[in-house]
């Protein structure tokens, strides 16, 4: 009988679907998040919260998750990479970072974030670069085609954008 943390189920997912570099610098306080997260969406049967217990090897394997669930996990390592990214760029404490993802396709998302004790919020587009989780651009205003341009957004996460050169609003 073997006993896994959630963390290490998590990054052992990641790792297969080729999308946690950033799991390695992950902070004790993002590992912690992403151990709540798995037990939250994988419960475990006859262990403490913190570990899961896999009678045999064949029957982990017999047990791949579909693409849904793939993706959702892909989703999950997003939000604390991004969360991770928004605190480091507004100088926030990881906790006061509350970031959403509304959209998401795997390697491009988009949502809301809010920090805590301001009022109102704003938007973010993330994106994936070289492996890791990068905010494009956040705010409340237009979203600009030089930041977004070269991360080549889906568009329908970035249907327009203001153009600062020609300043005109460019449709894609």
């Amino acid at each position: 009988m073997k006993k896994i943390s959630y963390f290490w189920i998590l990054a052992i997912s990641c790792l297969m679907l080729a999308s946690c570099d950033v799991i390695v610098n992950m902070t004790p306080k993002a590992a912690s998040d992403a151990n709540e997260s798995a037990a939250k969406a994988t419960p475990a049967p006859s262990s403490t919260p913190e570990e899961v217990t896999f009678e045999d090897e064949q029957a982990q394997d017999d047990e791949q998750p579909g693409e849904e669930a793939r993706m959702e996990t892909k989703q999950q390592v997003a939000q604390i990479a991004l969360t991770q990214a928004m605190a480091q760029l507004h100088n926030k404490v990881y906790d006061d970072v509350n970031l959403t993802i509304g959209k998401f396709d795997g390697d491009y998302a988009s949502g809301g974030v809010k920090f805590a004790g301001e009022m109102g919020g704003g938007w973010f587009l993330g994106a994936k670069e070289n492996g890791a989780w990068v905010i494009v651009q956040d705010g409340n205003g237009t979203i600009s085609c030089q930041k977004t341009d070269p991360y080549n957004f889906p568009v329908d996460m970035v249907p327009e954008c203001y153009d600062e050169v020609t300043m005109q609003i460019v449709q894609r």
